[in-house]
């Protein structure tokens, strides 16, 4: 039985997402189960240009977030040298014990 924990890294930029988990698996090597590119989350802004005529002239905006979920079975090495990684700033990160993994089957 191993334990196997649940990354979740998110940024605004996909390059820096794609480093960071370059990064990661080169650290975590033969550990790494997979890594999962989720959806992106998309918002959409839509803001009037002027105050108050012209309702046709409309600004629009929009934030990417792009998420990537790593599942890794770490051992002491690994789990020290991703404590000790510096990533870029911009990208959050979500660790989470899953459990234990069944090694038998």
């Amino acid at each position: 039985m191993s334990q196997v924990i649940r990354l979740e890294l998110k940024s605004y930029d996909h390059r820096l997402l794609d480093k960071a988990v370059a990064g990661i698996v080169e650290i975590v090597g033969d550990g790494l189960n997979s890594v999962v590119p989720m959806p992106t989350k998309i918002k959409r802004f839509v803001i009037n240009k002027a105050t108050h005529a012209y309702g046709y002239s409309k600004e629009r905006y929009e934030l990417r977030k792009h998420k990537r979920v790593l599942w890794i079975r770490p051992d002491a090495g690994s789990m020290s040298s991703l404590m000790r990684m510096e990533l870029p700033h911009g990208i959050e990160v979500y660790i989470k014990l899953v459990g234990e993994e069944n090694t038998n089957s």
